[in-house]
Parts: structure tokens; C-alpha cells; sequence
């Protein structure tokens, strides 16, 4: 098992953000969370990654869910982590029916247990934070964040550094002039 150490030296020491992705993947799967949503979302800009399926992605955004999705309106308001997922609705009695509706259909996807991990707190700088899902059961998820969750919100913590110090690609096009002018450097 890769311990937290040599994954932060793995990620600082990877040359794009695709590379870091990997790494977050691999290592945060061998305590039982294979499904990765890591949102960062400041004033002007929002860096989202996940590893949902995608018909997933788009219906979430075609449903406007991002509007009422209680991870940042709930899990980002504090520090500490936060159990998700469908399998731990019955502790959330606040929520209303269509956040619940949204955690459900999430839930499809096999992911019905996780935790939230924020690493920054909703505030004038926006909020953000990675959600950690699993198809393991929620005593299993439980277990898991009990023995593991420090180490597993730094990690995501050195991850989201990592993420945020590596520039991301930018689908532009160079003019004609612009590529001549990379040939003479």
C-alpha cells in the first residue's frame, strides 16, 4: 500500500494535471474509494474533476443539480468530514426532497456511501472540497473514515495543492504567426 508520503512525493513530482489524476485514483482506491468528485470552486472559476461516468456528469448538469447539491452548501461549511452518499440519507433530515432525489440517482451509479472532505470552507474565496465514494457498505465507509479519514483529508488536501499548482491546459488555437514565432525560441 502506498503510504501518504510517497503519494504527496508522487503527485508534486508529476509533470500535468492528467498525471496527479491518476496518482488521486490509484491511491485513494486502495481504501475502498474509487469514485472521485474533486470541485474547486472560487469567485471567477471552477476546476471539477471526476471519475463518474459520464452519462452521469451530463445529467447532473442537464437537471441544473449543481444548484442544489448539498456538498457545497453543506459539506463545505465546515472543516470536518462529512459522510455521503445514499446509504447515510437517514442522518440528514434537513435535506429537502429533491436533494435527496439527486443523492438517489447518484447512488445508481453504484456509489451509495463516501465522505466529504473540504479543504476550503465556503467563504468570500468560494468553497471546495472532494467527495470520496465507494461502493462499500456504509459500516464498511464508516470503518474506513474512522482508521483512515486524517490521513485520507490530507492527502486530498496535498492533491487539491498539487492540482492547484499545476496549470491547466487551455484548448486555444495558434495563429499562423504564433507557431512561426514558437520555432525561434
Amino acid at each position: 500500500m502506498l503510504s501518504s508520503i510517497e503519494f504527496s512525493e508522487k503527485i508534486f513530482a508529476s509533470a500535468d494535471r492528467e498525471e496527479i489524476w491518476q496518482h488521486c485514483q490509484s491511491y485513494f482506491e486502495q481504501f475502498g474509494f474509487d469514485g472521485l468528485i474533486y470541485l474547486d470552486a472560487k469567485q471567477d472559476d471552477v476546476d471539477f474533476l471526476s471519475n463518474f461516468p459520464q452519462y452521469w456528469v451530463d445529467h447532473y448538469v442537464d437537471q441544473g443539480y449543481e444548484k442544489i447539491d448539498p456538498f457545497l452548501s453543506y459539506c463545505c461549511r465546515s472543516d470536518g468530514l462529512t459522510l455521503t452518499g445514499a446509504d447515510f440519507l437517514n442522518r440528514y433530515n434537513y435535506l429537502t426532497a429533491e436533494q435527496r432525489n439527486l443523492i438517489n440517482e447518484a447512488s445508481e451509479t453504484g456509489y451509495a456511501a463516501g465522505f466529504a472532505a473540504p479543504f476550503r470552507v465556503m467563504g468570500p474565496q468560494g468553497a471546495g472540497g472532494w467527495n470520496f465514494l465507494s461502493e462499500m457498505s456504509a459500516t464498511d465507509v464508516e470503518k474506513t473514515v474512522e482508521e483512515h479519514g486524517t490521513a485520507l483529508h490530507m492527502a486530498g488536501m496535498f492533491a487539491h495543492t498539487a492540482l492547484s499548482d499545476c496549470p491547466q491546459p487551455h484548448d486555444c488555437a495558434l495563429t499562423p504567426r504564433e507557431k512561426e514565432a514558437l520555432t525561434w525560441l
